[in-house]
């Protein structure tokens, strides 16, 4: 079985996480969680390192571009799971995702189209899983497709450090020299976005900003 590692970078603001990172650690697919802690709260909230987790805790926050590009960085797996920190899904679609990403796709995001608020893994776990449906990219991504990716290490394309929080998925998008997807028929819960804070509308707004500039 071709292994994941997972990489969430989080300010421990999401109530989801927690039930996120269990989902993690029982998966049989993914081999390691590489939880980019930026506020270093980790052990306000867990007492251990739990197996599978590799904690990183910077200075300073690092964002999230930043830190999905010292995530893969740090992947000791080929295959790439970037996620939210306030998103819930069902990890056993992996064995769907894995084919192709391994032999058609070089990204592909998931579009929440079948969006639950606020609903938990052990309800997302008793929906059936359905066939899910793979459908390629224009140059725009979908909404929200950046919410959840799958992709390689081999096929990651590094964020420029000017992008901090918005854009990153768009880079992912435009620079791809290969096919990039959107997954139909998947469950997913949780609170798409919920870490758009008005704290952080500046550096949104100088992502827009530098974005059009690159």
């Amino acid at each position: 079985m071709n292994k994941w590692t997972v990489i969430i970078p989080t300010l421990w603001k999401s109530e989801y996480i927690h039930e996120q990172l269990k989902e993690y650690i029982w998966s049989d697919y993914i081999s390691e969680i590489i939880l980019i802690d930026n506020s270093s709260q980790y052990y306000d909230h867990h007492k251990k390192i739990y197996n599978k987790v590799k904690l990183i805790q910077p200075d300073e926050n690092l964002f999230v571009n930043p830190s999905w590009n010292l995530g893969v960085e740090k992947s000791s797996n080929e295959n790439i799971i970037i996620a939210n920190d306030d998103i819930l899904w069902n990890t056993q679609v992996l064995e769907q995702i894995t084919d192709k990403i391994l032999n058609e796709y070089s990204v592909l995001g998931q579009i929440p189209e079948n969006y639950i608020k606020g609903k938990n893994i052990e309800f997302i776990k008793e929906n059936k899983i359905k066939t899910l449906e793979f459908i390629d990219n224009n140059t725009r991504r979908p909404t929200a497709w950046g919410c959840l990716l799958f992709t390689t290490k081999t096929n990651w394309k590094p964020i420029p450090n000017e992008l901090k929080i918005w854009y990153g998925d768009d880079w992912i998008i435009t620079k791809s020299k290969s096919k990039t997807g959107k997954i139909k028929n998947m469950l997913i819960g949780g609170a798409i976005n919920a870490s758009e804070t008005p704290e952080f509308s500046g550096k949104r707004n100088q992502d827009r900003i530098n974005f059009k500039k690159l």
